[in-house]
């Protein structure tokens, strides 16, 4: 997509340097003049659906990157929980008022890099592999 986006903004280019090109219009026939206005606005137009549709994807990986990331904050706030016979996990900002020794965010944030570090070392273990199969 970005190679369309970057052709598409070529041919803008290329077209505004003509129109700014008083030579080049004093040449040009009110047709052709005409013929260059509908091709800006249709290069505009795909331009705007090029971005529309790249906003569109990044809009959902996003979401889909959060929805990872709450998961393996769950995930870790259950061990944590069990680990510690807690019942319950809240989140900071859904809690007025607590006490600092019931606070587990930090473990849970070691636990996070933990694990991040093992999926890491996992990826580089299959990607030497997928090398060394080739």
């Amino acid at each position: 997509m970005n190679s369309l986006m970057e052709e598409n903004q070529k041919q803008i280019q290329a077209l505004t340097e003509k129109a700014n090109d008083a030579e080049y219009m004093s040449g040009i026939s009110p047709e052709g003049e005409e013929e260059m206005r509908r091709q800006f606005q249709e290069l505009h137009a795909e331009m705007q659906r090029y971005q529309n549709q790249f906003y569109q994807v990044l809009g959902q990986a996003q979401n889909q990157m959060t929805k990872e990331i709450n998961q393996a904050v769950e995930d870790v706030c259950q061990k944590v929980a069990k680990t510690r016979g807690l019942q319950a996990v809240v989140r900071k900002e859904a809690c007025f008022f607590s006490e600092d020794v019931v606070d587990i965010t930090k473990v849970v944030i070691t636990e996070l890099d933990k694990d991040f570090m093992a999926m890491e070392n996992t990826k580089k273990v299959v990607q030497k592999e997928n090398i060394t199969s080739k």
